[in-house]
């Protein structure tokens, strides 16, 4: 069957073993090549750099400028004149810059933890449905290797003269209805299978080791601090950032001052009526200072109002983040408990029916039941089985989900 190659290639045995402690493994591949991680860490990095700019003193300017004609002057022949000035912001400007931009970084950090745990929830949920089906698979390799056997049997009492022809045609529609259920999880396996190792930054086709069976992992405790979870990390951090603003925004209106020096170059003049004596050809060295002049207000206002504003936007936004994650917790903790009595239903469901397709199985051999009460019950408990697999599975993720919210 082509389910059993495929089942082969994902029971591949490892170094890791069929363990649920694969998953672990996955999800570190999965930090170090996502594509998606590894650019929110470099945009992270970049932010990074940022700080060292926001610090950094302007660019000094230099003028310089030479006379195609020098003409005689007093004191002698001006050649060239040469200007060097630096601007200096208004003390603590350059301290308030860096410790804004030093909270940026950490707002992208926090959104690289965000990613991060975003990605993680996906490995999970796709790693859980890829362990429910490939249990699915197993429930439907014992189905149809059962199913086999009946037919044999129904073959062997049709041919004695006690079977019945309708009983080997109920065999032959369970077995087509089989192979269907087959064919849907190899392709859903596929799928499932692409889209786990794209998050993983690998080819589709790459060979996982799989787990035989889903089980039940723990849940997380009631222990919530919603400062810990990265997205409201996050948004401190750029009111933290937005507060820094506001700061080196007033202090971008007062005035920056500006030092430098000029130097003239003269060359020696003829003229002795203008040579000065000793001060002939003499340089002159101006030291040189200026002054900004921030006198239209209005935008530097403007400015603080800005910040101000987009500060108390911040703070609403951490209100609500927070809120939103209570109310997550909340939902996923309900989702926790329908899917546990799902898969509590589901359990006693299959052991009734398990014990029932025995009783079944037995008064069918002794010739005092019905094939079509054996295939019914066999329907149920496969039904039953593969919806065991599926709560589990079920769980598991809202586990994760959970897990994301409380940052574990």
């Amino acid at each position: 069957m082509l389910i059993i190659t495929l089942l082969t290639v994902l029971s591949a045995t490892g170094v890791y073993g069929q363990t649920v402690d694969s998953l672990y493994y996955y999800v570190r591949i999965a930090d170090e090549n996502n594509p998606g991680l590894r650019a929110d860490f470099a945009t992270y990095k970049a932010s990074v750099e940022k700080i060292g700019q926001a610090g950094a003193w302007d660019d000094p300017t230099l003028k310089a400028g030479a006379y195609l004609r020098p003409m005689d002057a007093v004191g002698g022949r001006p050649i060239a004149q040469v200007e060097v000035m630096q601007m200096f912001p208004w003390p603590g400007t350059r301290r308030v810059a860096r410790s804004e931009a030093r909270h940026m970084a950490a707002m992208e950090y926090e959104q690289f933890r965000a990613s991060r745990d975003e990605v993680a929830l996906e490995v999970e949920t796709a790693w859980w449905e890829l362990v429910s089906l490939h249990e699915q698979a197993s429930l439907v390799r014992k189905n149809h290797v059962l199913t086999e056997t009946l037919k044999s049997l129904v073959a062997s009492r049709l041919a004695s003269g006690r079977g019945s022809l309708a009983d080997a045609l109920r065999i032959e529609t369970t077995l087509a209805e089989i192979e269907v259920t087959e064919a849907e999880i190899v392709s859903r396996l596929t799928t499932v299978r692409a889209r786990f190792n794209a998050l993983l930054g690998r080819d589709a086709d790459s060979p996982l080791v799989v787990p035989d069976s889903v089980r039940q992992v723990e849940a997380p405790g009631a222990e919530f601090d919603a400062d810990q979870n990265p997205m409201v990390a996050m948004i401190r951090s750029e009111a933290e950032a937005a507060d820094v603003r506001e700061k080196m925004e007033r202090k971008m209106g007062l005035p920056m001052i500006g030092l430098g020096i000029q130097w003239m170059i003269n060359a020696r003049t003829p003229n002795e009526m203008l040579a000065m004596g000793a001060m002939n050809g003499r340089d002159m060295v101006m030291p040189m200072v200026s002054v900004s002049l921030p006198v239209w207000r209005g935008k530097y206002r403007a400015r603080v109002a800005e910040s101000r504003l987009a500060r108390e936007a911040v703070g609403a936004r951490m209100i609500d983040a927070q809120n939103t994650l209570w109310a997550d917790l909340i939902a996923a903790r309900e989702e926790l408990a329908v899917a546990q009595r799902r898969m509590e239903l589901a359990e006693k469901q299959t052991r009734l029916a398990s014990a029932a397709r025995e009783i079944a199985m037995r008064e069918f051999g002794a010739g005092a039941g019905s094939l079509a009460d054996v295939l019914e019950i066999g329907r149920q408990l496969f039904d039953y089985s593969l919806r065991r697999a599926e709560a589990v599975a079920d769980y598991n993720t809202t586990v994760a989900k959970i897990k994301k919210i409380v940052s574990q």
